[in-house]
């Protein structure tokens, strides 16, 4: 568009003027008014940078505009823009989905009476400004779409009715609307019943009203809970229909935030405001005939009240209200989408959670993220204490080593990694103890160097590698331990290894296993001052390990417990999954303790463990050495051998560092190959 210039001529009056303009480059306009000459120019400019709105947040955005004019810009107004809602907004332009629609009645229930052979309608007006009365229309065998889709029933401001006008054999599907001032409707309150045949024979009508689901009949004649249940189900390809879930309907009440159905598919709303229910249209396909909620009551799942969301006037929304609940508790909510044909094409469970008087809202979601805090923590401490039992973890980095050990354990399942023997052994040089886990890796001395292979070692310290021909250096690490020791430096070996590695040169001739036993310093740990304060040490790590022991075994029972809790309430498979979780890890907790029960070592004259002792296993009757293991500071350990005649020495760790035997055991059988139980040096 070109732009223009006007120019007014001075007037000391003020009259008629009109302005005209055209194309040409240089328009003059001569006028007089009251004797007062005027004169126009109009001229064109040539063409400049275009001026424009260009926030993507207002509607009429204009990403071509060469400059940004804030002024310029328009923005949308959120509100309810459907007319028939009570709290219509005719300024707003834009959908948000709080629209609030007149409230149904509650507690619509249709039954049939055997003895007078009529149809007893029963439900309750809405306490709401501007009601008029309901309207009840009836169709049989199929659901009533509208106000006027149907038989006329009922017309006036009661609460209870009748239906004489029917017959045998049939099933009736009764919508009530609840009329308001101006001509206005709720979305519709379903309930059906089944007439059976005309001997009256019970056990047709209760096979009529059977579906596996819902209650049968009773002897009154009143109808299955869910008059949805029986509806054929189809399965649908429509990709919305498929990824359809409670977490797309949206929960409102005036006054409060809009609630969204959780992960759990629960619902908290107040009992003493009226609730509406949306789902946005775009997130169904047009084939869509209506969607149909059953909630059933809190104290008793016989019974229930059913309802209709229908399409507002602009099409964005699938809504419906209902009335106060006022009974506090947890209301099963089922949720059905129907097509043109009354079929099913999906059917979602969850819970509405209506809170007492004076409860808000924010108390059930602080309840949900307690509940999921709960059952979190349980689990965490349940894996604490199973990691616990079956490595030696003591720091972070020790999870990435365990999470690299499984990795190549699964590997060598599948036989896509060589596994070598014999083995070397990462160890403790002060307590002689294996180290588990830690990292160790294999470096090139020759251009360029580089790491070649690496290894995690096992629960008893050990690694291997297979490396061709080559100079190469090992490296060992674990959090607060030092490589190379300087301990052992200098030395061959010690009491229990042999073959030790400092962090030398290793020259490889030919294709050669490495199995070197490589030592590592503890940081921070005196053996000295350990033997000296031990008895104290014992005291408290007894004292503190109870505490702990209590602690996990409270926070793994209540997740526990949470969960089961939570299952019943809102069953769904990730609770199940949950459930599931907790009993394997229970279960493998209590396999491992009674397969892994540690032997303890303990001085005969004062009680106290033999902290780091190295016990020795030889087979009767050869004498030959076949196991060595050491005992951890609590004097535990364990070991599992051949089934076969064994007996074993004990030799105590000194203060000065050196070992001496302090006891030699009788011959025995070791039926599976373990040694467990105290026993007394």
């Amino acid at each position: 568009m070109q732009n223009f210039f006007l120019h007014l001529g001075k007037s000391t009056k003020l009259g008629l003027i009109v302005l005209l303009f055209f194309n040409p480059a240089t328009i003059v306009i001569a006028q007089t008014t009251d004797g007062v000459n005027v004169n126009i120019s109009v001229t064109e400019s040539g063409s400049g940078p275009s001026r424009g709105c260009k926030d993507p947040d207002a509607k009429n955005y204009d990403p071509d505009a060469d400059l940004n004019d804030q002024t310029l810009c328009i923005y949308w107004v959120p509100g309810c823009t459907d007319p028939v809602a009570d709290n219509y907004d005719p300024a707003a332009d834009q959908d948000d989905g709080s629209c609030f629609l007149l409230p149904n009645v509650s507690d619509f229930t249709a039954s049939y009476s055997q003895d007078d052979e009529q149809i007893r309608l029963s439900w309750e007006n809405p306490d709401y400004p501007g009601l008029v009365g309901v309207k009840i229309i009836r169709q049989i065998g199929r659901l009533p779409a509208n106000p006027d889709d149907g038989l006329v029933v009922y017309i006036g401001a009661a609460e209870d009715s009748v239906d004489a006008n029917i017959e045998f054999d049939s099933t009736y599907f009764y919508m009530i609307f609840a009329e308001y001032e101006g001509d206005r409707y709720s979305s519709g309150a379903l309930a059906f019943t089944v007439v059976p045949g005309a001997t009256g024979n019970d056990d047709d009508g209760e096979e009529d009203g059977d579906d596996g689901d819902s209650d049968e009949d009773g002897g009154d004649g009143s109808g299955p809970a869910d008059p949805f249940a029986d509806f054929p189900q189809v399965a649908s390809s429509d990709p919305r229909i498929i990824a359809l879930s409670l977490g797309d309907f949206l929960v409102t009440q005036v006054g409060e935030p809009v609630q969204y159905f959780d992960q759990g598919r629960t619902v908290y709303i107040k009992a003493e405001k009226a609730t509406t229910i949306s789902l946005s249209y775009a997130k169904v396909p047009e084939v869509l005939k209506t969607i149909g909620v059953t909630m059933f009551d809190p104290t008793d799942p016989n019974k229930s009240f059913s309802f209709l969301l229908r399409l507002n006037q602009q099409q964005t929304f699938y809504t419906a209200s209902i009335g106060p609940l006022n009974q506090p508790g947890i209301y099963r909510t089922k949720v059905y989408v129907l097509n043109f044909s009354d079929q099913t094409l999906k059917n979602i469970e969850g819970h509405l959670i209506a809170l007492a008087v004076g409860v808000p809202i924010t108390a059930g979601m602080t309840r949900d993220i307690a509940k999921e805090l709960a059952i979190t923590t349980g689990l965490l401490a349940l894996g604490v204490q199973t990691v616990a039992i079956t490595t030696s973890l003591t720091s972070l980095a020790d999870i990435y080593y365990l999470l690299l050990k499984l990795i190549g354990a699964i590997l060598g399942f599948f036989g896509l990694k060589k596994r070598y023997q014999p083995w070397g052994t990462v160890y403790d040089a002060v307590t002689k103890r294996p180290i588990d886990p830690a990292y160790v890796s294999v470096m090139k001395v020759q251009a360029p160097a580089e790491e070649v292979a690496t290894a995690i070692t096992d629960i008893d310290g050990r690694y291997g590698f297979f490396l061709p021909a080559g100079t190469y250096i090992l490296k060992a690490g674990k959090t607060h331990y030092r490589f190379p020791s300087q301990t052992l430096a200098g030395r061959s070996g010690d009491e229990l290894y042999g073959n030790l590695y400092f962090g030398e040169p290793l020259a490889i001739e030919d294709q050669e296993v490495i199995n070197k036993n490589i030592p590592l310093d503890p940081i921070g740990f005196d053996w000295n001052e350990f033997a000296k304060s031990k008895t104290e040490y014992f005291r408290l790590y007894s004292r503190r390990e109870a505490w702990n022991q209590r602690l996990f075994l409270f926070l793994s029972g209540l997740g526990f417990l949470v969960s089961l809790v939570s299952l019943g309430l809102s069953p769904s498979w990730f609770g199940v999954l949950i459930v599931l979780l907790y009993l394997a890890l229970f279960g493998f907790k209590k396999y491992w303790a009674s397969s892994h029960r540690p032997a303890r070592l303990i001085k005969k004259e004062s009680g106290e463990p033999v902290s780091f002792a190295v016990v020795r296993f030889f087979l009767f009757g050869l004498n030959t050495e076949v196991r060595s293991v050491v005992v951890d500071s609590l004097g535990r350990f364990f070991t599992l051998l051949r089934p076969d005649t064994y007996y074993y020495t004990v030799d105590e760790k000194l203060s000065d560092g050196s070992y001496q035997q302090i006891y030699k055991s009788e011959p025995a059988w070791l039926k599976r190959g373990v040694l467990s139980g105290k026993i007394e040096v």
